[in-house]
């Protein structure tokens, strides 16, 4: 009786985190074209351990609470969708406890150039090496940058929530740990009974 109780109380014990998954999301955005105010936003919904979540809706909602969005993601887990640049906050539920949530910030505030996004004038030759201003180029390479170190942290991402070796030897050995305790147990009561 006693052995029964402690294999249902570790098999209870071993239920929830045996079948709860850790919902994660990824996402990064990108400026549309020349239009520094449109943006593009793409990302992943993944488990740990790397497996997609399918045909799961999302909410995009603005700093004020109100949704502004709602995409849902491919077989693959991935997402993409428009936006007006601003700070908005992702949201997976899959509905069955598990929810993910992503920080998307504004931008930095980009300059705009003259005349409504018409390149500058140059007035003589000794001028062309001035055509951009400095902050004009930190925007550009901030945006490059952004986009060649997406790749990267995605997959850091992906490498950091993959069960470890470490961690599935600790898990057998916890496991083995109670068995022992309840055979232990079990000796005991035999031990006292006769």
């Amino acid at each position: 009786m006693v052995m029964r109780a402690v294999l249902i109380f570790t098999a209870l014990l071993f239920s929830h985190s045996a079948s709860a998954h850790l919902l994660k999301i990824f996402a990064y955005s990108q400026p549309i074209g020349s239009d520094q105010e449109a943006l593009q936003v793409r990302g992943k919904v993944y488990f740990a351990g790397g497996a997609p979540v399918a045909n799961l809706s999302l909410k995009v909602v603005d700093s004020n609470g109100k949704i502004t969005a709602k995409p849902s993601t491919d077989p693959q887990g991935k997402f993409a969708f428009s936006l007006i640049a601003g700070n908005y906050q992702i949201i997976a539920d899959s509905l069955d406890g598990h929810v993910a949530n992503w920080q998307l910030k504004a931008p930095s505030q980009r300059l705009k150039s003259t005349a409504q996004g018409a390149a500058p004038v140059v007035e003589d030759a000794a001028d062309r090496s001035n055509l951009f201003s400095k902050q004009q180029l930190q925007s550009v390479i901030a945006e490059q940058l952004a986009l060649q170190i997406q790749p990267l942290t995605e997959q850091l991402n992906s490498l950091e929530e993959k069960a470890r070796f470490q961690d599935i030897l600790g898990a057998l050995g916890y496991i083995f740990g109670l068995y022992g305790l309840a055979i232990w147990w079990q000796q005991r009561k035999a031990k006292r009974d006769s």
